[in-house]
């Protein structure tokens, strides 16, 4: 198996994948936090298992053959998602944000999300302290970036960049 380049997970990522800021519940205390999530789904398992082991992650079996989101709809093949670790994703985003023609904006947003999250890091008090809040302010600004980022049309922007000449 051949060892995949930044620049094919970089075509794959801006095709079949997916980053954004999701809330969860903190079990510690029993409130709300931010978490970043990477993945990269797909039906062809042998290249994300190759995208694995050069890179990192967790692949999950999405839907089984003869799943469906409704009873009367039958998967003809799995599907699989390539999740990669908070870690693993700021590693792979700095190699592959200048490669990616359609996600780099969002991929950008992701860092200065990752930026922020270790400030916040350093502002951790006792328990139940909060963090300032103008982390908090610039955070959500950029979760919210980073959501409309994934609403805003592409065609008018990439149609000069992918225009024969």
């Amino acid at each position: 198996m051949t060892v995949p380049s930044d620049a094919y997970l970089a075509g794959l990522f801006d095709g079949e994948g997916c980053i954004g800021v999701y809330p969860q519940r903190d079990n510690r205390d029993g409130g709300m936090r931010y978490a970043l999530q990477m993945n990269i789904a797909n039906t062809n398992l042998p290249a994300l298992q190759s995208i694995r082991e050069h890179y990192g992650g967790e692949i999950i079996l999405m839907n089984p053959v003869g799943s469906g989101h409704d009873r009367n709809r039958n998967y003809a093949k799995p599907a699989y998602r390539l999740r990669f670790s908070y870690a693993e994703a700021e590693q792979i985003i700095g190699r592959i944000r200048p490669l990616c023609l359609i996600k780099a904006r969002e991929l950008e947003f992701a860092q200065w999300y990752l930026l922020t999250s270790k400030l916040g890091k350093y502002w951790r008090g006792p328990r139940g302290t909060r963090m300032p809040s103008g982390i908090r302010m610039i955070r959500d600004g950029i979760v919210s970036a980073i959501r409309s980022e994934k609403h805003r049309p592409y065609e008018a922007e990439m149609a000069g960049r992918w225009a024969i000449k």
